[in-house]
């Protein structure tokens, strides 16, 4: 366990900020479920855009640019049982894409 997340001062911060540390075993990815089912969204996301793009998924080099759309897209989309994104579960609204606005597209058909 990293000495850097046990000291006072992170224990002090995450209690001002009601956070709950919760530390998991290294090289134990049973251990952290939550992304390790991100890993397989993000991984599936990449796969998915270097084929559409015919590369080979080894050696697609330009993956780092379709990061932020492949993070927004997940934290956009609603979990089948909370019927809530990640975005609105954090921030207490649905996400507003400057797209509905842009292409003057009605949001319900979207979100």
């Amino acid at each position: 366990m990293g000495t850097q997340f046990t000291v006072k001062i992170a224990h002090t911060v995450s209690k001002m900020m009601k956070i709950q540390q919760a530390f998991t075993s290294s090289y134990h990815p049973q251990t952290n479920g939550m992304i390790e089912r991100f890993h397989r969204y993000l991984k599936e996301q990449l796969v998915t855009i270097c084929v559409d793009r015919d590369l080979d998924f080894t050696y697609c080099s330009d993956w780092p640019i379709f990061l932020p759309a492949i993070v927004t897209s997940y934290n956009i989309t609603p979990n089948k049982m909370l019927k809530l994104s990640p975005h609105e579960l954090v921030y207490g609204q649905k996400f507003n894409l400057t797209a509905y606005v842009k292409l003057n597209l009605p949001k319900e058909k979207f979100c």
